[in-house]
C-alpha cells in the first residue's frame, strides 16, 4: 500500500491509497482493463480484486498532439509503475464511483503524478501521453476546434465518477481544476507555435502574464475567504479549486476564440459578443468588494489590511494581463483582431461578474447562494445596474426575518 502526500496548493494536506503496475500485452486482462466496471466479478473472500496498468500499443494516430519517443514512453510508464504500484482493491468501492478500472487507474495516475513534492504537474507532454493511453476512440477531426474538442472529451471522461466521499470530491475537483489548466496551456503553446514570429512573442508574454495574475488570484481568495487558523472545513479544497477552474476555463475560451479563428477561418466558429465593459467598471467592482472587508468579522478572517493588499495586488496583475492583451491585438488584423479584442472584453466582462459576485459560487453552496450570484450570461442590459452580492444577500436575510415576524 502506498501513501499519497500533499496536494498542495490546490487541495489539503492528507493521504490517500491509489494502486498501479506493469501487465503489459496481458490480453485477458487488457479485456477486464476497459470492461465496464458492472461486469466484472471476483470470487475473494474479502471482495478484492488485483488492479494493475495495462499499456496499449499506440500508433502516431492516437495522438492528438504528436507521438512521443520510444524512450519518453518508456520513462513515463515506469513513473506511474513506481508511484502505482500493483495492489488489491475493493470491488464495491470500484462499483460505486467508477466506469472502468481504465478510468481508475488513470485517474490515480494524474493525482500521483501532480500531488507530489516533485509534481509533474506542468509536464504537459506527459499528460498528453497518459490520456491517449487512456482514451480508446479514434480523433479523426477537420479542424483545430474539433482537435481540441476531443481533448475536452477525454478530460471529462476520466472526471465523470460518482464521488462518493468528501475525500473523493475534493480529488476529483482538484483534478478538474488542473485539467483546465493543462488545457489552457496546451492551446496557448500551440496558438504561438503557429503564429508569425512578432506574435508568437506577444502572445507568449500575454500567457506568462496571465500565469502571474493567476497564481495570485489563488492566493487572493484564500486571504480573503479563509480563516487564519486553517479550520475552513474538510470541502474547503472544492472551493480552491473552483476558482482557479472558473478563471482558467474562460482564460481558455478567449484562447479558443483566438486560434480557432486564425487556424480554422470560416469554419463556424463564433465567439459569445457582449455590450463594452471598460477597465473602469471592472476597477469600480473591485473597490465595491474591497469596501465590505472591513463590515466581516476580524476573528475569522485574515487582518484587513492582508486582505486589501491581497486584492489589490491581483488585481493589479490582472491589469498587466490585459495591458499585454493589448500589445497582441496591436500586431493583429482584420477578423482576427476583432475576435481576439471581442475576447477581451469577455474578459473584463467575466472579472466584474466575479468580483460583483464577491468570490462567492465556489465548491458547495446551498440554492440560496446559488439563486443570488450574477451569472456569467446575463443580459447586457442588467449588466449595467449590478447589485453587489452583500446587497442582495443582506436583502435576502431580511426578506426572511421578515417572514418569521409575521408567522
Amino acid at each position: 500500500m502506498k501513501s499519497l502526500l500533499s496536494v498542495g496548493a490546490t487541495l489539503v494536506c492528507t493521504c490517500v491509497v491509489f494502486v498501479g503496475c506493469h501487465r503489459k500485452g496481458t490480453k485477458d486482462y487488457g479485456k477486464q482493463y476497459y470492461s465496464n466496471i458492472t461486469s466484472i466479478t471476483t470470487s475473494n473472500k474479502d471482495g478484492q480484486i488485483a488492479v494493475s496498468h495495462y499499456w496499449r500499443e499506440l500508433s502516431d494516430g492516437d495522438f492528438l498532439f504528436g507521438a512521443p519517443s520510444t524512450d519518453s514512453i518508456a520513462s513515463w510508464e515506469g513513473l506511474c509503475e513506481e508511484r502505482n504500484p500493483s495492489n488489491q482493491v475493493d470491488l464495491h468501492y470500484l462499483k460505486g464511483e467508477y466506469k472502468s478500472i481504465n478510468q481508475y487507474v488513470t485517474f490515480s495516475d494524474l493525482v500521483e503524478l501532480w500531488y507530489h513534492s516533485d509534481s509533474r504537474k506542468l509536464n504537459d507532454d506527459l499528460t498528453l501521453w497518459r490520456l491517449a493511453q487512456y482514451s480508446t476512440g479514434s480523433h479523426a477531426y477537420q479542424s483545430e476546434a474539433e482537435r481540441f474538442a476531443a481533448l475536452k472529451g477525454i478530460m471529462d471522461n476520466v472526471c465523470d465518477f460518482d464521488a462518493q466521499t468528501q475525500w473523493d470530491l475534493n480529488f476529483r475537483c482538484g483534478i478538474e481544476a488542473d485539467l483546465v489548466e493543462f488545457y489552457e496551456r496546451v492551446l496557448a503553446r500551440t496558438a504561438a507555435d503557429s503564429a508569425a514570429p512578432e506574435i508568437a512573442a506577444a502572445l507568449r508574454d500575454e500567457q506568462q502574464k496571465w500565469e502571474i495574475y493567476h497564481a495570485l488570484l489563488d492566493s487572493s481568495y484564500r486571504k480573503i475567504t479563509c480563516r487564519p487558523d486553517g479550520m475552513d472545513g474538510s470541502a474547503a479544497p472544492m472551493s480552491f479549486a473552483g476558482i482557479m477552474a472558473d478563471d482558467a476555463q474562460a482564460r481558455a475560451t478567449s484562447l479558443e476564440d483566438y486560434y480557432f479563428t486564425a487556424a480554422d477561418g470560416e469554419l463556424g466558429y463564433f465567439p459569445a459578443k457582449y455590450r463594452n465593459v471598460p477597465i473602469s467598471m471592472v476597477d469600480y467592482g473591485r473597490r465595491q468588494f474591497m469596501s465590505t472587508f472591513i463590515h466581516q468579522d476580524p476573528e475569522d478572517h485574515f487582518p484587513l489590511i492582508a486582505r486589501i493588499t491581497a486584492l489589490e495586488e491581483e488585481f493589479h496583475a490582472w491589469r498587466r494581463w490585459m495591458e499585454s492583451r493589448d500589445k497582441v491585438s496591436f500586431l493583429l488584423s482584420g477578423n482576427v483582431k476583432d475576435v481576439y479584442d471581442n475576447a477581451t472584453n469577455n474578459l473584463r466582462r467575466h472579472k466584474l461578474i466575479m468580483l460583483n459576485n464577491q468570490y462567492e459560487g465556489y465548491g458547495m453552496i446551498s440554492d440560496e447562494i446559488y439563486d443570488r450570484l450574477t451569472k456569467y450570461d446575463i443580459d447586457d442590459d442588467a449588466l449595467g445596474a449590478l447589485v453587489p452580492f452583500d446587497v442582495r444577500w443582506q436583502a435576502h436575510l431580511d426578506s426572511l426575518s421578515s417572514s418569521r415576524a409575521t408567522h
